[in-house]
């Protein structure tokens, strides 16, 4: 806003009422250039937050390793973790590159990976 140009604003901010500056304020601003500034991309990228959790447990579905888990045990949750780190990452046994969750994230995945687990067992007994 053009202070200078608005009387209604300039009478606010300009003696005998309002403060006391000087009748010249003027500002001039590229308004596009800082819509452009404030837009500005940060130089370090971030790890992309979109987490395939479908590819994820494809990848689980099969997997002896889930099978031998034992949801009441301790560690459970850490095996969990440790075997979607195993599927996930690219290696010579299998060609999937999946995107892992950051560590909170995938201990949340875990948990209700190890509750799934523990309902589907019992319903079987």
């Amino acid at each position: 806003m053009l202070l200078a140009e608005r009387e209604g604003a300039r009478d606010l901010v300009f003696a005998p009422t309002g403060l006391w500056f000087s009748h010249e304020l003027h500002m001039e601003v590229d308004v596009a250039a800082l819509i452009a500034q404030a837009k500005a991309k940060p130089k370090s990228g971030g790890r992309p937050k979109e987490i395939d959790y479908e590819a994820i447990l494809l990848a689980l579905i099969e997997d002896d390793r889930l099978r031998a888990i034992k949801p009441n045990e301790r560690s459970s949750e850490t095996q969990v973790m440790k075997l979607i780190h195993n599927v996930c990452d690219a290696c010579d046994e299998h060609d999937r590159n999946i995107r892992v969750p950051e560590s909170t994230e995938l201990r949340a995945f875990a948990k209700k990976v190890i509750a799934a687990i523990e309902k589907n067992r019992s319903a079987q007994k």
